[in-house]
């Protein structure tokens, strides 16, 4: 795609923004002219983003987390370990509505600069065709697309990881103050964004150091400057961070809940390659490895990004032998994964020759989008979410006739949102509390919120005393063309429900 003769000039690339300048996407000379194809190719791509990511953007159900971004944006006073989104949000939220749509506008637009970003980043690392690569991977991404559309600050760690990456091997070759500071800007405004953004990072780090600019395979230490201006203070503010929370005894912002057992950390994995596309995942680290092992030019890259993917992965498993730990947490590897893949795609049409040349990069999008669309579709269909309004509708219309009962459930702060009428009770981690309930009031509603894997925001023992003493009376769930499951049922647990007159669907 590169070879094309005719171009025309693409004047944002040519005179780089100061914000891919600060972000060091920017290449060091002037870039290559876009071709009119590739500049089509452009266009269509961040086209077929905004689309993907407008969709469904005021409709979709709010889920716990978002309610959560919503009401921690207005006490910001409460000790949190990643501020830096809820103050955005709580910024908007003074000027804009409170809706479904406004929520989400800070992630649509980190989202969308993320997409645009990451070509400038494959763009910069590798060439044009392997930034058309990439933002098109990361365009169709369902993980990436979920992100953009989720009120929480996924979006914006992905976004500054992009800007990272590229930063990080200018400032080391450079040696220079200015990169070195704007890194250090760019890795605290991440780390408190979410914690999580810093593990890929540190597999990263060591691939620059291990291989050299050249290719050749040789660790360098960082320089006296980059301690001095970068690792040194990083350290350091991470260190009196950590002293004085542990000083006030608020280690626990770094723990999210109770650790969820072996089965979990091992599904960690595996889930992470479901959601980003196994045949993305597989294409990766293929990627990489053949860099790595052909093409001394491109070593350093192959080998950085296989050992933040690694590291990354390596750190959320033993970090969920010990707390909750979810897939979203690896979202800072991401975009390791789709400029590696581009820059693989470039590498090896620009090996053949004539007609091969120009076939390779369409056949591998075309693959690679027949992994991903799936997945695609699939979010399109329910926004990979767990919709509970119906089972609110459901209850409220029930009570409407005289079927007054509690109503227990995982979520308050989605009941709080959608329903706040509603006489709801949180469940807890054991099932005596709903036992006791039965026995007191004769019956009462249960919505559960379920995956593949069964009930969620829920115990095992909860779920398995569900299924003894309660009917479902209401599901809810879109078909889905991949291996998730995002269903709520309404359960009455009581009586049979019929026999009180209550309609089953």
């Amino acid at each position: 795609m590169d070879r094309e003769s005719t171009a025309i000039p693409l004047s944002p690339a040519r005179r780089s923004s100061w914000t891919l300048r600060l972000a060091g996407l920017a290449a060091a000379g002037p870039p290559a002219a876009l071709t009119r194809v590739q500049l089509a190719v452009l266009c269509t791509t961040f086209a077929v983003a905004v689309a993907l990511r407008l969709y469904g953007l005021a409709d979709w159900p709010l889920e716990q987390d978002e309610v959560f971004t919503y009401f921690r944006s207005y006490e910001l006073d409460r000790l949190n370990a990643r501020p830096f989104y809820f103050l955005i949000q709580r910024a908007l939220l003074e000027l804009l509505p409170h809706s479904e749509f406004y929520l989400r506008l800070p992630a649509l637009a980190f989202g969308l600069a993320g997409v645009w970003a990451t070509w400038a980043l494959g763009r910069r690392t590798f060439g044009i065709t392997a930034g058309l690569v990439a933002a098109f991977l990361v365009a169709i991404s369902p993980w990436h697309i979920y992100a953009s559309q989720f009120a929480r600050y996924w979006s914006l760690v992905y976004l500054l990881a992009v800007i990272l990456y590229g930063l990080l091997p200018r400032a080391i070759d450079a040696d220079r103050p200015r990169p070195y500071l704007a890194a250090l800007a760019i890795i605290i405004l991440g780390v408190l964004s979410h914690p999580t953004f810093a593990f890929p990072l540190i597999g990263f780090v060591l691939g620059l150091h291990r291989v050299r600019r050249s290719g050749a395979v040789e660790w360098h230490a960082p320089s006296r400057r980059a301690w001095r201006l970068l690792w040194g203070p990083l350290a350091a503010i991470g260190v009196a961070g950590f002293g004085a929370l542990a000083a006030t005894g608020n280690l626990v912002v770094f723990r999210n809940g109770y650790s969820r057992g072996l089965l979990v950390t091992l599904r960690l994995a595996p889930a992470m390659a479901q959601w980003v596309g196994p045949v993305v995942a597989a294409a990766a680290i293929a990627s990489g490895a053949w860099l790595a092992a052909t093409r001394p030019a491109d070593r350093r890259w192959a080998a950085a990004a296989l050992l933040g993917g690694a590291t990354c992965t390596t750190i959320l498993l033993l970090a969920s032998l010990v707390t909750s730990v979810y897939t979203d947490y690896g979202l800072s590897m991401l975009p390791l994964a789709f400029v590696t893949i581009g820059g693989a795609v470039q590498r090896l049409g620009a090996a053949l020759e004539g007609a091969d040349a120009r076939i390779v990069p369409g056949a591998a999008v075309a693959v690679l989008a027949t992994g991903v669309l799936p997945g695609t579709i699939s979010h399109l269909s329910d926004g990979t979410r767990h919709d509970a309004r119906p089972a609110y509708a459901y209850i409220e219309a029930e009570r409407a006739r005289g079927h007054d009962a509690p109503v227990y459930g995982s979520a308050l702060e989605l009941q709080r949102f959608y329903a706040p009428g509603l006489p709801f009770i949180e469940l807890r981690r054991d099932s005596a509390r709903l036992a006791d309930a039965l026995r007191e009031s004769g019956g009462f509603w249960l919505i559960g919120f379920y995956r593949r894997e069964g009930m969620v925001l829920a115990s095992e023992a909860i779920e398995a005393w569900t299924r003894a003493h309660c009917h479902s009376v209401l599901q809810t769930a879109r078909p889905r063309l991949d291996y998730r499951i995002y269903r709520v049922e309404l359960h009455w647990c009581g009586h049979d429900p019929t026999a009180a007159g209550m309609a089953v669907r």
